[in-house]
C-alpha cells in the first residue's frame, strides 16, 4: 500500500506527495495543512494553536470558521493499492 497526500486549493492541485506508511502521510498532511489553510482561520478555530492531528484537519474543514475565512483548501490522504 502507498499513501498519497494531496492538497487542493481553488480547485487546483497544489501538492501531491507519496509515502510508504500512513504515519508518514499523516505527518505530511498535518504540516501541509498548517501551510495551506488560512493561518488566521486556524488560529481562531484552535484558540491560537495550530493543526496538530488528522482529526483537527477534519474538524476545521467542517467548521463555519473555515467558510467564514474563505478558505478553499482541502488536504486529503488517499490509499493506493500496489
Amino acid at each position: 500500500m502507498k499513501y498519497l497526500v494531496i492538497v487542493i486549493s481553488h480547485n487546483d492541485i497544489q501538492v501531491i506527495q507519496a509515502f510508504k506508511t500512513l504515519i508518514e502521510a499523516e505527518a505530511a498532511a498535518i504540516d501541509l495543512a498548517n501551510i495551506f489553510f488560512s493561518t488566521d482561520g486556524v488560529a481562531k478555530f484552535f484558540d491560537g494553536s495550530k493543526i496538530e492531528s488528522i482529526s483537527h484537519i477534519s474538524d476545521y474543514y467542517a467548521s463555519g470558521i473555515y467558510h467564514d475565512f474563505g478558505d478553499s483548501v482541502n488536504v486529503v490522504i488517499e490509499e493506493v493499492p500496489l
